[in-house]
């Protein structure tokens, strides 16, 4: 079950895209895509995403990896 999901990265890059306004670490991005809010992260605004909860059956350290990777594919070329 802790395996990562072939959709993974493609779901935090478009997740990512459509929050470029804020800025996450990969923590953050895995906390939303296992559905845990934090006080940065309230539910009541995150919980509207469809990426909210919808990773829960993968490890949230796998999670935590690709969001990794994908933050630095991401930030990468904001700097190009």
């Amino acid at each position: 079950m802790g395996q990562s999901s072939p959709f993974l990265r493609a779901d935090i890059k478009v997740f990512l895209q459509g929050n470029s306004q804020a800025k996450f670490t990969p923590r953050a991005i895995a906390r939303i895509m296992h559905g845990i809010a934090s006080p940065a992260y309230p539910s009541t605004t995150w919980s509207r995403t469809h990426f909210w909860g919808r990773y829960t059956q993968i490890d949230f350290q796998v999670v935590m990896e690709a969001a990794k990777v994908e933050l630095m594919n991401f930030a990468g070329k904001d700097a190009l």
